[in-house]
């Protein structure tokens, strides 16, 4: 049963239309029902309806549920993501074979482009970020202002083996609509509906990309929700959508305003939030829930505390009947769950993550100070010892460390006459047995001080343009883990067992169908539970600390506003008073969620 807005949604027929599609509203409904629409009641034959969307898994649902409709096995709809789309369109009008990079052959021709003195482990942060300006630019059909060096030699290794990536699969499409219009008036001919799911994703280059293929019929029908444009960091624009109305001033703007999924005060808080956002549709959205409880703004005094509370919420809900699936704990990035995973081991409580968590203690970093810790032991490994000998800079060559276990007084021999470079190896070796025995947290504090780690990560975050607080939260992590233990044994162990059940984790996260989901905000896109946590709500994770401009503060808001929204009962935020023995400020949207103006 359609309400009002979905059925003038559905009903459109001809021409541009943009469907406001805030959360919960029933998109899917709404797309699969008009595509039932057009073939049955409109006539239009099957194999003229393209419908794509950003995921495999969101298209495979839409083709699923419209078969489900028209009551039978097969169709000739086109469902699929953009990308597959510009594939096709490539492969049907290239003479040649087409081999598009995986993204691990992508890393891979990456990291043989990288030169300089980093550890392989060290490299995987740069392609990280060359990726990401990579795919900025390529949106704008722009180069890179990052990396430049790095983009021309891989756009030449590219070029030379005749390999193509995702991006370069719209550049592509885009340049051969332009250049061909023989083979875009045939695309335009074969498909003259198109119907774009999730639109608020899209970049400016696939706009352009759908405007050409759409015309000059022009039956475009965009359904999305500007204020759930969250992937700017890969080239989302959610100006696209202002676009549109100007480039269809004739194109019905439909507002699916009600909320299906969240009970009225959930709805009514994240209202408050989002309006003050200036950059957006304007939307006024009911629920027609009851009205449930009141949103829980709870503040600790740590991360430790806020999990205490998080795991007894859970187990209260699981007493009365809920079950572990019914809870979502949200959070801004992938490094903050470890604590809380940890906890959630010890107290056989199931939980899954939808994307890969990164392991602290495989950091470059955390190896580092593992290493530092094995030498003060008095396991002179000659491993150990080329891993942190420039760790700071005490311009020692690894020539000096021949024999395995190195001997200092082979070393010390070897300097003679380097009266400078004698010191500084002399000086280390007094520092490894000054940390001999101590505990490990009070060991990294003085390796971090002390011994000059924390400034040679600052130079070398300074160096390569890397924010350094990412460099410096392992290194709080790491000491966060070791609060409390008495030997490096104890924290090696506990490293050992943490990786094992990791990976355990990761390997039956599908099997887990019965567990709390562990998830960052732009990963619980799209998903909905009972119950959600969103926790570690401070101002230097959300807004997240790099986000300066008001256009970033405000996809910060519209990302806090898709967790809050992820909550079909019960939304509970927590704060704490100190982040990695920082005090901090509780998120400034908490307050607009409050504000009655």
């Amino acid at each position: 049963m359609l309400d009002e807005k979905q059925e003038q949604a559905v009903r459109h027929t001809r021409g541009p239309c943009m469907v406001l599609a805030g959360p919960g509203s029933g998109k899917t409904t709404v797309i699969t029902g008009r595509v039932l629409s057009l073939v049955k009641e409109a006539g239009v034959p099957e194999e003229e309806l393209l419908v794509v969307t950003f995921t495999k898994a969101a298209a495979e649902e839409m083709r699923t549920r419209t078969l489900r409709l028209m009551g039978r096995n097969r169709s000739g709809v086109s469902f699929g993501t953009l990308h597959s789309f510009f594939y096709g369109v490539l492969r049907a009008c290239s003479k040649t074979p087409l081999t598009v990079l995986s993204q691990t052959r992508q890393r891979e021709l990456l990291r043989k482009l990288m030169t300089g003195e980093e550890k392989e482990e060290e490299r995987e942060e740069r392609i990280d970020q060359a990726l990401r300006a990579f795919s900025r630019a390529r949106s704008r059909r722009e180069e890179p202002k990052e990396h430049l060096p790095l983009w021309k030699g891989y756009e030449e290794e590219k070029r030379k083996r005749a390999l193509i990536d995702f991006d370069d699969m719209a550049v592509r499409t885009h340049a051969l609509f332009l250049e061909n219009p023989g083979v875009l008036r045939s695309w335009q001919e074969r498909f003259r509906y198109l119907m774009v799911d999730e639109f608020q994703d899209i970049d400016p280059l696939q706009y352009e990309i759908l405007k050409l293929l759409a015309a000059p019929e022009n039956n475009l029908f965009i359904v999305g929700d500007d204020d759930q444009s969250i992937y700017g960091f890969r080239g989302a624009d959610p100006l696209v959508m202002q676009r549109f109305t100007k480039d269809y001033p004739d194109a019905p703007v439909i507002l699916l305003d009600t909320n299906y999924r969240c009970q009225k005060r959930i709805t009514e808080g994240s209202l408050k939030l989002i309006k003050n956002n200036t950059l957006r549709f304007p939307k006024e959205i009911r629920s027609l829930r009851h009205r449930g409880e009141r949103i829980t703004f709870s503040t600790f005094r740590d991360f430790r505390d806020e999990h205490e509370a998080v795991i007894r919420e859970i187990r209260r809900a699981l007493e009365a009947g809920d079950s572990c699936a019914d809870h979502a704990v949200l959070f801004r990035t992938n490094n903050e769950p470890r604590i809380l995973m940890e906890r959630m081991m010890k107290e056989n409580l199931p939980f899954r993550t939808k994307e890969r968590v990164p392991n602290l203690f495989d950091h470059w970093i955390c190896r580092d100070m593992f290493s530092y810790l094995e030498l003060a032991e008095g396991a002179m490994e000659r491993k150990h010892l080329l891993r942190i000998i420039n760790r700071p800079v005490r311009f020692l060559e690894r020539e000096l460390f021949a024999e395995d276990p190195v001997s200092p007084y082979a070393v010390e021999r070897r300097l003679a006459g380097r009266e400078s470079a004698l010191l500084a190896f002399q000086r280390l070796c007094r520092e490894l047995a000054f940390l001999k025995g101590k505990g490990p947290y009070a060991a990294i504090t003085y390796l971090r001080l002390a011994m000059g780690y924390d400034a040679f990560l600052k130079s070398y975050a300074a160096d390569r343009g890397i924010p350094q607080e990412d460099l410096l939260d392992v290194l709080d992590g790491l000491q966060e883990a070791a609060r409390g233990m008495e030997s490096f044994a104890e924290l090696k162990e506990h490293a050992l067992r943490f990786s094992v059940r990791l990976k355990e984790t990761a390997k039956h996260e599908d099997r887990a169908a019965d567990a709390v989901l562990l998830s960052t905000l732009h990963g619980a896109k799209g998903l909905e539970f009972k119950t959600v946590f969103l926790i570690d709500a401070v101002s230097t994770l959300m807004p997240y600390k790099r986000a300066v401009t008001p256009e970033e503060i405000e996809e910060e808001r519209r990302l806090f506003y898709v967790g809050v929204t992820r909550a079909k009962e019960r939304l509970l935020i927590y704060d704490v008073k100190s982040l990695h023995r920082h005090p901090v400020s509780p998120s400034p949207f908490l307050k607009e969620m409050t504000d009655d103006r």
